[in-house]
């Protein structure tokens, strides 16, 4: 990809990602998970995963606590994912959602989307970096 290229990207998901946010509505009400529900998440791949709501400095809320998922292993020998998180919303024909991921993500690692198939037309695009700096980076995937 040239430079012009990898700008004319960035601008055009940042266009996207502007659109979407001022014309959307939040599914859930609690953002930080303070009410222990976390909002429709689950582990996925949960072979030596926790999760849990715990206190993390630095983090921006008022409650400077975060959902935590850790894992211990990979999930098998041969598949060498570690785990992952997935929202248990119900999708629905013509719908866009647009979710905000506030993580901290070691460096060296990158989010993934993995799911079921879509009907016709669906599709999935990450409109920021994945890439894992470790320090609360805000990604968006439409």
């Amino acid at each position: 990809m040239t430079e012009v290229t990898t700008k004319t990207t960035q601008a055009t998901n940042a266009a996207e990602l502007a659109t979407a946010m001022s014309k959307g509505k939040m599914l859930y009400r609690d953002p930080t998970f303070k009410d222990g529900k976390y909002n429709g998440t689950a582990v996925y791949l949960g072979t030596g995963a926790t999760r849990s709501y715990v206190a993390v400095t630095g983090c921006p809320n008022p409650a400077v606590k975060a959902m935590k998922i850790v894992a211990t292993q990979f999930n098998t020998a041969t598949d060498k994912r570690i785990t992952g998180f997935y929202f248990a919303n119900t999708s629905r024909a013509n719908a866009v959602f647009v979710v905000r991921i506030i993580a901290n993500i070691p460096t060296g690692r990158n989010l993934n989307v993995s799911h079921n198939s879509y009907g016709t037309g669906g599709a999935t695009k990450w409109l920021t970096s994945t890439a894992g700096l470790v320090n609360g980076r805000s990604t968006h995937v439409k």
